[in-house]
């Protein structure tokens, strides 16, 4: 009886993973339906487990069920995630340091009680930007490692070396108790002229504010720039989903983490689930095709239910001449 309970639910688990990795193409079409292209990977695991099921069986029709539940499942699965794979990044014919730049995207977590292991890391990565979330207490540290705030009253915050201050950014002046949706800052140096942008986005869950995000980051994104715009977050969505992908084609960048894996982490906040790797990938960093992509990394658990992702890029395009210098 204990046996067909489990291969009952097994089977029922099978086929709601199977209807579900289906219903992903309606994500299209409706912002509800697109929820579910999030929980893809577990999906997988759903129709695997399902399948397994009929194959324990000496059975014929049962071998060809679980054929179908596979070719059907992991067809709709494959065909919804292998474009996040595919897609060509831009590459360098030969690199030269002097024209790389080196990001870290990471949600500290407000909170994160392994605030000095997670500045030695920051500090032996020595990138030349940070994007982070969450960073109340981890921010006021930020500047002994030699790092300056821009835009500290928006939901992401971009830190940059004290050396390599913008020339422009849309940190709060005289309105600094009303935060940015998007924080914005314009750099010039070696590598030419270039913005970085960076957000953090609400929960899929969340229509209303994820749309009005979405709104802002495209009417911040155009007025700069997409060849030279470097855009960095914890977007909070998987990029197989439909939403995902639309705002990438609508910003023009290249999605330079492709499907890197960034949570869960540790299980803290509201991440009770302790995964022994991470599952999903909602932190990512994005790059105009001016940007070439030298390597990227996942760094290790500090103390957030994010890992941090590390990008590091190479200006190939819009490089100055020695005549223009850097200005």
């Amino acid at each position: 009886m204990r046996r067909l309970f489990i291969g009952l639910l097994l089977l029922g688990s099978g086929a709601a993973s199977v209807l579900a990795a289906l219903a992903v193409f309606g994500g299209r079409f409706s912002v509800r339906l697109d929820i579910l292209s999030h929980f893809l990977p577990f999906l997988v695991v759903g129709v695997a487990a399902a399948a397994g099921v009929f194959l324990l069986r000496p059975d014929v029709r049962a071998t060809r069920a679980a054929l179908a539940i596979l070719v059907i499942g992991l067809g709709a699965a494959a065909w919804a995630m292998a474009p996040v794979f595919l897609y060509r990044q831009v590459r360098a014919d030969r690199l030269d340091p002097a024209l790389q730049i080196k990001v870290i995207q990471l949600n500290a977590l407000d909170g994160n009680r392994r605030g000095p292991a997670l500045l030695a890391w920051l500090k032996a990565q020595d990138a030349d930007i940070l994007v982070m979330e969450e960073t109340p207490d981890i921010g006021d540290e930020l500047p002994t490692l030699g790092y300056l705030a821009s835009c500290g009253n928006c939901p992401a915050t971009i830190y940059y070396k004290a050396a390599a201050k913008p020339y422009w950014d849309n940190g709060p002046t005289w309105d600094w108790m009303a935060p940015r949706k998007v924080a914005a800052a314009r750099f010039r140096d070696a590598r030419g002229d270039y913005t970085v942008l960076a957000v953090h986005r609400g929960r899929p869950t969340r229509f209303a504010r994820t749309s009005d995000e979405t709104a802002a980051l495209r009417d911040m994104a155009r007025r700069f720039p997409a060849k030279s715009t470097i855009l960095a977050g914890d977007f909070n969505s998987t990029p197989w989903s439909a939403g995902r992908r639309r705002e990438e084609a609508a910003l023009g960048l290249v999605r330079q983490t492709r499907a890197v894996p960034t949570w869960p982490a540790e299980a803290v906040s509201h991440n009770r689930f302790g995964f022994p790797f991470p599952v999903l990938p909602i932190d990512h960093i994005y790059a105009g095709r001016d940007w070439a992509t030298v390597k990227v990394e996942r760094g290790p658990k500090l103390g957030s239910d994010h890992y941090p992702v590390m990008v590091t890029l190479q200006r190939v395009r819009g490089i100055p001449t020695p005549r223009e210098g850097t200005r």
